[in-house]
Order: structure tokens, then sequence, then C-alpha cells
């Protein structure tokens, strides 16, 4: 069970793997989408 944009690579990276297992993403405040600026995201590297 994924929950908001912090965990939205997770059901990639687990249907990578043998067991693809079911997986479950919920949403709880649309307002936090995890948009970064260009220059916040430069500086991440």
């Amino acid at each position: 069970h994924c929950n908001d944009w912090q965990t939205g690579l997770v059901p990639l990276l687990l249907a990578d793997g043998a067991a693809n297992p079911a997986t479950l993403f919920t949403i709880h405040n649309l307002g936090y989408q995890g948009l970064f600026s260009q220059q916040t995201l430069a500086e991440l590297g």
C-alpha cells in the first residue's frame, strides 16, 4: 500500500521483481504533488 507522491515509484520497482505483488496507491491530499522548482532539483543533484 503506497501513500502519496513519495512512494509513487514503488509499484514500478516491485513489478520488476519475480513476485510482482498487487499494489494499492492512495492519495491523501492533492495539494501535495511533489512538484519542485528546477533550482531545487539542481540542488538535489
